[in-house]
């Protein structure tokens, strides 16, 4: 949960492998469907630790 919630912010996040950056304040229902999304999310691509 963070405060920058500008679309580069966003990018950022999700590059740093964050897969559902929230910006606060963050509405209960926002919080109430992440467990539903992260159960039916495929695996990405695995990194190269290169």
């Amino acid at each position: 949960m963070t405060g920058w919630g500008q679309e580069e912010d966003q990018r950022r996040s999700r590059e740093a492998g964050f897969d559902h950056p929230l910006v606060k304040p963050v509405h209960p229902s926002r919080l109430a469907e992440l467990p539903e999304r992260a159960a039916t999310r495929t695996e990405p691509a695995s990194r190269s630790t290169d």
